[in-house]
């Protein structure tokens, strides 16, 4: 199982457009385009949805700057148990 099918659909849709007598290098280019923005476009997308949400409006760039590096450090950082190792007692 690969993440949103990584690598499992370039290899079946190639094949697929090909064989619907599209050229390969045609077929090959389309592919790589529809992954580049199903992929990764909703990456910079979902940083400025968190930047917009953290950042109180009106408050300049300097803070926009701050949130991201915040969750840039955020990112970095290993999961931590906010209730410690025994866990919470629900």
């Amino acid at each position: 199982i690969t993440p949103s099918g990584l690598g499992v659909v370039e290899g079946v849709l190639i094949p697929t457009l090909v064989g619907f007598h599209v050229p390969k290098a045609t077929a090959i280019l389309g592919v790589i385009s529809y992954r580049l923005i199903n992929f990764w476009l909703p990456i910079p997308a979902g940083a400025a949805a968190y930047i917009s949400l953290r950042v109180p409006r009106g408050s300049g760039l300097k803070a926009g700057r701050r949130a991201l590096s915040d969750m840039a450090a955020e990112a970095k950082r290993p999961d931590e148990d906010p209730d410690g190792p025994a866990g919470r007692a629900d």
